[in-house]
């Protein structure tokens, strides 16, 4: 039940922020994942280890904030400009099938995994 309310919240969300990846090569890259499969852009903080390989910040970069006045910013933006809010996040939804895709997973595992 509580899974079902998070998707729920999630589908009535427009925009969800997410603290980013601070460092390490474990991160919960998931959470962004379910935010855009339910129709959400995520405002994100610029990750502190290299995606290169995985480039979560191309999916909405309007979207990826440096610092906490930077995301104040940007939240001020989107609280004026509703119809910017939705560009964004139909932007943002489409562009993350290119990277979160089943598809896209498995060519990136095929491209960058060893195999024995």
């Amino acid at each position: 039940i509580a899974q079902r309310r998070y998707f729920d919240l999630l589908n009535r969300t427009r925009v969800v922020i997410y603290p980013g990846v601070r460092n390490g090569a474990w991160w919960e890259s998931r959470r962004c994942g379910e935010a855009y499969a339910c129709g959400c852009a995520v405002l994100m903080k610029r990750p502190g280890i290299d995606v290169s390989t995985y480039p979560v910040t191309d999916i909405a970069p309007d979207l990826v904030y440096t610092s906490a006045r930077a995301l104040l910013r940007t939240c001020r933006r989107l609280e004026r400009d509703v119809e910017l809010v939705d560009d964004l996040r139909r932007t943002a939804v489409a562009r993350a099938w290119r990277y979160l895709s089943t598809v896209a997973v498995a060519r990136y595992v095929f491209a960058n995994v060893p195999m024995r």
